[in-house]
Formats: C-alpha cells, structure tokens, sequence
C-alpha cells in the first residue's frame, strides 16, 4: 500500500511531463490572440457631414467630445465614441488622431475625397481604439499610421479605390488586429508596413486587385490567417522576415507573382489554399525550424512550393500539390528538410501493397537532391503509422515523440523497481 501511495505522484509526474513535453514537440503554433472590438456595428441609413477632425492629446480628445456630445469617458468600458459622420475635405487627412491613449471607437464614418489626396485617417502614437464599420474611399492612403500603433483593432471596413495604399504603416503596430475588412481597387498595395507587425494579427480580410495584398517587412509572433485575396498584380502575401508567425488558411488565387512568401525561423505556414499563380505557390526563402503542412496548391505556372538555398531544418508534410509547374512541383536547395506524405498529381503510382503510398519516391529538384519517400496516392486516404522520412542530406526525420513517451515510461518503471526495493 505505502508503494502505491508512492507510485502515483511519480505517475502523476511522468503525466505532467508528457503534456509539457508534447506541445514542444507539435509542428504547429498555438492560437495566441482572440480578436476584440466594436464587430458588427450597424451603418447609419444617413450620415451628418461633418468637417475634417484632428485630435492632439487626452486632454483634447477630452474637450472636443464634450462640445461635440461624443459618448464615453475615454476608460475602456467607455471609450470615447466618433460616429456617424460624413468627411469629403480634400488635401487634408479627413481624421487625424496623435498623442492619444485613452480608449476611443471611430465608427460608421464615411471618409471620401478625391484631389488633391489625403489620407483617410492619420495616426501617430496613438493606442486603444477601434476603427470599425468604416467606409474610406478616393483618399490617398485608406489609413496611414505614421508612428507605432499599439493595442489597436481595425475592423469591418471597407477601403476601397484609394490612389495609394489601403492601409500603411510605418513604424510598426504591436498587440493589434485588423480583422474583417475589404479591400479592393486600392492602386497600391492594400497593406504596407515597413515597421514590425509584433504580437498581432491579420484574419478574415478579403483583398481583390491592387498590388501587394500584404507586404509586412517583419513579423514576430504574429498570425496571418483565413485572408482572402484575388487577383493581386504582385505577390500576395509577402513577410521577408518573420519569426514565431503563423500564416494559416488563408486562400490566394489569380495572383500575378508568387501566393505566399516569406522567410525566418519558427514559422508554420498551414492549411493555405493556393491556385493560379503565375509564380511560385508557395516560397520559403530562407530559415530554419519551419513546418508547411496540409497547404493545397494548384496550377502555379512555377513551383508549387520552393525552399531557397538558406532554408533549413524545414519539414513539408501533408501538402497536396496539383499541376504546378512542367514537370516536378517542388523545388529545395537548402539543407536538411524533410519531406513526406504530401500528394502529387503525377506521381499516384505504382502502389502494389495497396498502403495508399507510391512505392517509388517523388525526386524532388534542387540543390539538396532531396526527395519525399512517402508520396501520397490519394491525399484523402488513409496515412501509414510510418515515422520515418528524409532530409536533404539523406538522413532520417524521427517522429520523437514516442521514443520521448517510451523514455518516461523507463523511468517509470525503474521508479517503481527503486520503490519495491525500499519496501
């Protein structure tokens, strides 16, 4: 009775073990930001037209909602409230907020112009507001953050027809979300950020035409998911340097460059949808410890997807990959990524045991001579309990996770031989 008493603590450790040791061993990043803000606001059957409005400060944001009979105190439960106007002034930006920390909503705002340009809404070191419902339209730039942007959400707008970008910033944004917007006609790029996208989040937009659907220059943490975007005239999605950033379920098609591309360490790039580009489906251009899984790419003149010479360390698995290209539709030159169980479109046999896995390996082009030893015949049937694949230097990849599990259970029971000598 004392052994058991002492058997099931240690059992109990070896339990706490295995649940914090798995996470660490999952190829994905979990969901880190639930999206918060004024969704769902109706937009006014009528605007009132109202001049071109600047904000300096607390305590002006303070003054002008008082004179102006704009709700709220400017805490969070009660953000001060702009709403409901109509804002044509040419040559100026038609909302220009600075300097501002308190809680604010901008909301069902029509926001047009036409030259000379100016931006819809002008920020600079502002945090806690919500832009939401928004319609901006034939400004200059939809929205222009001109220095960093934190603890903001952009929501449910429509930016549309702008001479220039959609949205801009400059400095960066940290712990923000735009999330439900629409965006087309924009003759630039529909986001451009030059700063660090850091802590935040990019889901549930729709992008038609313009150049860059989003062109973020660094990501870190952040998670670009469930985006739409149709017939940009660049590449899609464009992150040059992310890390600990996901970019996730997020459907490209009809793009005149590549659909997604990106570099960096620690990026899991999943369940994406791409089709009909003219370039690549999908590009990792260099980094290390990334994972591309379950993504669909289909009739992208080049490849489907490509891993430049400075990736590594990087594992494709799961991909289904459909008339990329001439002839083989993956490319990698880097080092050490392991490549199995995706489909490819040419390569479904011969299967003579019937396991749902080619029996000859896909070869894969580039540098690496690699290859995926477990080409899927059918991506929707059944995967073998293999877990073994290859890397780009002909070594074995290790599902580790059992020998992980095995390991614990060793010591379990040497715990428990310990214990019964005690006894």
């Amino acid at each position: 009775m004392k052994m058991t008493r002492r058997i099931v603590p240690a059992i109990g450790l070896v339990v706490l073990l295995l649940m914090a040791v798995a996470p660490g061993l999952t190829l994905g990043i979990g969901d880190r930001l639930t999206p918060t803000g004024a969704r769902g606001l109706a937009i006014p059957a009528a605007y009132t037209d109202h001049a071109a409005i600047y904000i300096d400060g607390n305590e002006d944001l303070l003054a002008q909602a008082s004179s102006e009979s704009w709700l709220g105190t400017g805490s969070s439960e009660s953000p001060v409230t702009i709403s409901g106007y109509r804002i044509t002034d040419t040559g100026v930006a038609a909302v220009r907020i600075w300097n501002v920390d308190l809680h604010w909503v901008l909301s069902d705002c029509l926001l047009e112009g036409g030259p000379p340009y100016a931006a819809g809404i002008w920020l600079s070191n502002v945090s806690n507001g919500v832009i939401s419902g928004n319609v901006i339209r034939n400004r200059d730039l939809g929205i222009n953050a001109v220095d960093v942007t934190r603890n903001c959400s952009i929501i449910d707008n429509e930016i549309y027809d702008n001479d220039q970008q959609g949205i801009v910033s400059l400095n960066g944004m940290s712990n923000c979300i735009i999330s439900g917007n629409d965006f087309h006609g924009n003759l630039g790029n529909n986001i451009w950020m030059t700063g660090g996208f850091n802590d935040s989040e990019f889901s549930d937009n729709t992008f038609v035409g313009g150049l860059n659907a989003i062109r973020i220059l660094v990501c870190l943490r952040a998670e670009i998911r469930n985006n739409t975007v149709t017939d940009g005239e660049f590449d899609s999605i464009v992150i040059p340097s992310a890390v600990d950033t996901v970019i996730a379920d997020n459907n490209v098609t009809g793009t005149q460059g590549t659909g997604i591309m990106t570099s960096g360490s620690n990026i899991e790039i999943s369940g994406n949808v791409v089709s009909d580009c003219t370039a690549v489906g999908i590009y990792l251009a260099l980094g290390s410890r990334g994972i591309l899984q379950e993504n669909t790419v289909s009739n992208c003149t080049e490849y489907g997807i490509k891993l430049g010479g400075a990736a590594e360390n990087t594992t494709v698995t799961l991909n289904v990959l459909t008339e990329n290209a001439d002839g083989c539709q993956v490319e990698d030159d880097g080092e050490d990524n392991a490549f199995f169980y995706n489909y490819f479109s040419e390569w479904t046999s011969p299967d003579v045991d019937g396991n749902n896995i080619v029996d000859n390996p896909y070869a894969i082009e580039g540098d690496a001579e690699n290859n995926d030893p477990y080409p899927l015949v059918d991506p929707d049937g059944p995967i073998p309990s293999t877990t073994t694949g290859t890397t780009s230097n002909g070594n074995q990849y290790l599902d580790v996770f059992p020998y992980v599990a095995i390991g614990l259970m060793v010591v379990l029971l040497g715990v428990a031989g310990f214990l019964r000598k005690r006894r």
